[in-house]
């Protein structure tokens, strides 16, 4: 009997511990320096997760290798504010998307900016999809 209680303890604390990580989505802040960014840069993300975009001023960025699925994208958006891109010295294009599927990518991570991201300036571009990208969506940008 007491092992079987002891046995009993452990499974429910073990299930604890790992609970949150299975029956919750994962959300994932890049930062303002941050500018290509990978599944590397977010473990664990799976459809339906949330990349936060810090707010300020940005030099562009790259997303590589995301895949929502059908119904449950990856949802990409801003947080705490106005991400502005301006990429005049630095960068080609303001957002770019390599080898994506079902994302959406939108300005209404703060309820204080209709438009939460804004493109200012843009060398080549202000949003490319490549190299497999497909199934983007894009709202208040």
């Amino acid at each position: 009997m007491k092992v079987k209680t002891i046995f009993f303890v452990v499974a429910v604390i073990f299930g604890c511990l790992f609970l949150p990580t299975v029956a919750w989505g994962l959300d994932c802040t890049i930062p303002i320096s941050s500018t290509f960014i990978t599944p590397a840069s977010c473990p664990g993300l799976n459809p339906g997760d949330t990349i936060y975009m810090e707010a300020g001023v940005r030099t562009g960025i790259t997303f590589k290798g995301f895949r929502g699925k059908l119904g449950n994208p990856i949802l990409i958006t801003n947080q705490g504010g106005l991400v502005d891109i301006n990429t005049a010295y630095t960068y080609g294009w303001a957002v770019s998307f390599r080898d994506c599927q079902h994302i959406k990518f939108s300005g209404k991570g703060d309820s204080g900016y209709k438009y939460g991201i804004k493109i200012s300036e843009a060398k080549t571009g202000g949003l490319s999809g490549y190299r497999k990208t497909e199934y983007i969506e894009i709202e208040n940008i």
